[in-house]
């Protein structure tokens, strides 16, 4: 399911003429806020699964720095459309994932601290995906409100 998602959100079809492939985040993103949470949210089923497949802490961490750096600059209107098909984080965690589930011996020293580690990082995510919006609007009705 992990390689499914991937392949819908970076490289769903490919662009006539050329070798580029784009999925269906980058079409997402075209919508402010909302395209780009959606496209996180389905990203977030490749971290989920990283986590369920006991990914080493380090490849957890790297995995949501490229789904938090694609969310935040996804939400830029249009820009973030195009940095979508350049950056492909989806992509980008899968095969890391495939790296680190190659190598068994990382996945089976998964431990108490591992499971409160990977907590603490999906924590960091809907802490993120909820404090950003918010601010952004706070310093928006600031600027609104001196501007008036």
């Amino acid at each position: 399911m992990t390689k499914a998602f991937s392949y819908l959100l970076d490289d769903l079809v490919q662009v006539p003429g050329t070798s580029v492939r784009v999925g269906v985040d980058p079409l997402l993103s075209l919508v402010p806020w909302a395209g780009t949470a959606v496209g996180a949210a389905f990203g977030g089923v490749v971290l989920l699964d990283a986590i369920r497949l006991r990914a080493p802490v380090p490849v957890l961490a790297r995995m949501v720095g490229n789904s938090m750096l694609d969310w935040l600059l996804g939400m830029v209107p249009f820009i973030g459309a195009f940095f979508d098909v350049a950056f492909r984080a989806n992509k980008k965690n899968l095969r890391l994932l495939n790296r680190t589930i190659e190598n068994r011996e990382l996945v089976r020293q998964a431990s108490v601290r591992y499971w409160i580690a990977a907590a603490a990082l999906v924590a960091l995510v809907v802490a993120v995906i909820v404090a950003v919006p918010i601010l952004v609007i706070a310093g928006v009705g600031q600027l609104l409100g001196t501007a008036g």
